[in-house]
C-alpha cells in the first residue's frame, strides 16, 4: 500500500469521527444536560458544518467537471451516479447539522 491512499484513508477516518463525535455529544446532552456539554455539542456541530459545506463543494465541482465527458462507459455513469447520492447525503448532513447548531444555540440562550 503506498502512501497517498494511506493518507486518503486516514482523512476519511477522521472526518467520519468528526461525525460521529458531533452525533454523540448530541445525543448525550438529551441524556444528561449540561452547559459544558451544550458547548462541545455546538462546537462539534459548527465544525460539522464546515466540512459538510466543503463536501457539497467538491461534489458540485467533480459533477460539474464530469458533466463535460460524453462517455457510454459504465465506469463512469456509475461513478457520476455515486457522486450525485454522495452530494445528496452530504446536503442531508448538512441541514440535520444546522437544525441541531439551531436548537443547540437557542437551549444555550435559555439558560
Amino acid at each position: 500500500m503506498n502512501m497517498p491512499q494511506n493518507r486518503l484513508w486516514i482523512k476519511k477516518e477522521l472526518r467520519l469521527l468528526g461525525f460521529s463525535l458531533s452525533g454523540s455529544f448530541s445525543i448525550i446532552l438529551q441524556k444528561r444536560p449540561s452547559n459544558h456539554m451544550l458547548i462541545w455539542t455546538l462546537t462539534m456541530n459548527v465544525l460539522s458544518i464546515f466540512a459538510t459545506l466543503i463536501g457539497v463543494f467538491l461534489a458540485t465541482f467533480e459533477l460539474i467537471i464530469t458533466s463535460r465527458l460524453d462517455s457510454s462507459l459504465w465506469q463512469h455513469k456509475s461513478g457520476r451516479l455515486l457522486t450525485e447520492y454522495l452530494l445528496l447525503f452530504t446536503m442531508l448532513e448538512f441541514s440535520m447539522a444546522v437544525m441541531v447548531t439551531e436548537w443547540t444555540y437557542r437551549a444555550r440562550q435559555t439558560e
